[in-house]
Protein backbone atom coordinates (compact mmCIF):
# COMPACT_ATOMS: atom_id res chain seq x y z
CA UNK A 1 0.00 0.00 0.00
CA UNK A 2 0.93 3.58 -0.50
CA UNK A 3 0.19 6.97 0.76
CA UNK A 4 1.42 10.08 -1.25
CA UNK A 5 3.46 7.45 -3.74
CA UNK A 6 5.46 6.43 -0.95
CA UNK A 7 5.23 3.16 1.08
CA UNK A 8 3.10 2.43 3.84
CA UNK A 9 3.24 0.59 7.36
CA UNK A 10 1.25 -1.95 8.24
CA UNK A 11 1.30 -3.98 11.61
CA UNK A 12 -0.47 -6.82 12.52
CA UNK A 13 -1.79 -6.09 15.47
CA UNK A 14 -2.88 -9.84 16.78
CA UNK A 15 0.96 -9.96 17.41
CA UNK A 16 0.58 -8.61 20.32
CA UNK A 17 -1.90 -11.05 21.83
CA UNK A 18 -0.15 -13.65 20.00
CA UNK A 19 2.70 -12.76 22.03
CA UNK A 20 1.98 -11.76 25.26
CA UNK A 21 -1.17 -13.92 25.82
CA UNK A 22 -1.06 -12.46 29.47
CA UNK A 23 -2.84 -8.98 29.58
CA UNK A 24 -1.45 -7.74 32.24
CA UNK A 25 1.84 -7.80 30.31
CA UNK A 26 0.37 -6.85 27.13
CA UNK A 27 -0.79 -3.77 28.85
CA UNK A 28 2.65 -3.44 29.99
CA UNK A 29 4.07 -3.84 26.67
CA UNK A 30 1.86 -1.47 24.65
CA UNK A 31 3.07 1.01 26.95
CA UNK A 32 6.47 1.05 25.70
CA UNK A 33 4.76 1.56 22.22
CA UNK A 34 3.63 5.20 20.15
CA UNK A 35 0.50 6.12 20.65
CA UNK A 36 -0.20 4.93 17.08
CA UNK A 37 0.25 1.47 17.98
CA UNK A 38 -2.43 1.86 20.76
CA UNK A 39 -5.00 3.45 19.23
CA UNK A 40 -4.56 0.22 16.47
CA UNK A 41 -4.87 -2.46 18.86
CA UNK A 42 -7.88 -0.43 20.41
CA UNK A 43 -9.49 -0.81 17.00
CA UNK A 44 -8.58 -4.24 16.27
CA UNK A 45 -10.16 -5.35 20.20
CA UNK A 46 -12.98 -3.59 18.51
CA UNK A 47 -13.48 -5.38 15.77
CA UNK A 48 -13.44 -2.12 14.18
CA UNK A 49 -10.37 -2.68 11.46
CA UNK A 50 -11.46 -3.79 7.95
CA UNK A 51 -9.78 -7.02 6.72
CA UNK A 52 -7.05 -6.42 4.52
CA UNK A 53 -8.74 -9.41 2.48
CA UNK A 54 -11.55 -11.69 2.85
CA UNK A 55 -11.68 -13.79 5.60
CA UNK A 56 -8.36 -11.67 8.08
CA UNK A 57 -9.23 -11.15 11.40
CA UNK A 58 -5.49 -10.78 11.87
CA UNK A 59 -6.13 -6.48 12.44
CA UNK A 60 -3.68 -5.15 9.92
CA UNK A 61 -3.59 -1.20 10.94
CA UNK A 62 -1.66 1.11 8.91
CA UNK A 63 0.39 3.67 11.08
CA UNK A 64 0.46 7.04 10.72
CA UNK A 65 2.43 7.66 7.31
CA UNK A 66 3.60 11.07 8.86
CA UNK A 67 5.42 8.98 11.46
CA UNK A 68 6.37 6.30 10.06
CA UNK A 69 8.91 4.62 7.82
CA UNK A 70 9.59 1.29 5.51
CA UNK A 71 13.32 0.05 5.16
CA UNK A 72 13.52 -2.91 2.17
CA UNK A 73 16.34 -4.76 3.05
CA UNK A 74 15.60 -6.92 0.15
CA UNK A 75 14.96 -5.51 -3.53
Amino acid sequence: MKVNNEPAVEFKMSWFDDMYPDRERRDQVLKLYPKDFKRGYGLYHAGKLPPAFPGDDAGWYMLDPEYSVKFNLNE
